[in-house]
């Protein structure tokens, strides 16, 4: 870490209160669960098939 992010870091917890809603470790095992539990996704980057639509836009752009 570096000493600009040490100093943010300290600035949002001193002056703001803020505290992150996960430690590293517990982001990190959110992150992989998710990449298991949704596989269809990221097999379709692996495999080619993946056409760069954004999630959740695909029935906006239909009835546009």
């Amino acid at each position: 870490m570096t000493i600009a992010m040490r100093w943010t870091a300290s600035l949002l917890r001193k002056d703001l209160r803020w505290r992150p809603a996960e430690t590293f470790e517990s982001g990190l095992k959110k992150t992989i669960e998710w990449y298991i539990e949704n596989s269809h996704w990221w097999k379709n980057i692996l495999d080619n098939t993946y056409k760069l639509d954004r999630l959740g836009l695909s029935s906006y752009r239909k009835n546009s």
